[in-house]
């Protein structure tokens, strides 16, 4: 958890660990945790939230707990509404198909490649560049193509897709809501990368 680099670290049910690993998730906690500024996420999922362990977890200084969540009136498919786009060849249409598919949803058309020796924060610029105002529906065509920044474009597509979020360590953040549909294109090569 305390690395160089960011990461995403979960502990899921903390509540069922056994009496010693309950104690020594404690002790780090309260030991290791308390006064060290983390470039990582920790994220605790538990459902007991009485027990002495989650009690513990909401002592960790900048614990931010999130609203309750139900599973039961979640649907993955509308939450996630991204598609992959891939062939072993250039020339076959991917693009005009992704590009036509938005415009006949009558969403804004945003293409956006990443090649070359891109890093985060010329990424990051040109995300915040993005013509985006509020409550517009938009199709965001991600091309990714040519680059060996892999750990970047892994952290990016992470961070874009998952978290909804693109940021940079204490600079501004990009955020969107479900505004944003998104179709990536990625040659075939590519994808045993990612």
């Amino acid at each position: 958890m305390l690395c160089e680099f960011q990461g995403l670290f979960l502990i899921i049910k903390p509540e069922n660990l056994n009496k010693e690993n309950k104690t020594l998730l404690v002790q780090i906690i309260k030991n290791e945790l308390k006064d060290i500024k983390m470039i990582s996420c920790l994220i605790f999922l538990y459902y007991d939230e009485d027990s002495d362990i989650v009690n513990e977890i909401k002592k960790i200084p900048n614990h931010h707990n999130l609203p309750k969540f139900n599973i039961k009136n979640f649907n993955l498919r509308s939450k996630f509404d991204i598609k992959v786009y891939s062939s072993e060849q250039t020339g076959l249409g991917k693009s005009t198909l992704i590009k036509n598919s938005f415009l006949e949803k009558k969403l804004k058309y945003i293409y956006f490649p990443i090649h070359g020796d891109i890093n985060r924060r010329q990424i990051l610029q040109r995300l915040n560049n993005l013509d985006l105002k509020n409550n517009q529906k938009i199709g965001f065509h991600l091309d990714l193509y040519d680059t060996n920044q892999i750990d970047i474009i892994s952290e990016f597509l992470f961070l874009i897709l998952i978290t909804k979020c693109y940021h940079l360590e204490n600079e501004e953040i990009f955020y969107y809501n479900d505004e944003l549909n998104i179709k990536i294109e990625i040659p075939d090569n590519a994808l045993r990368n990612f």
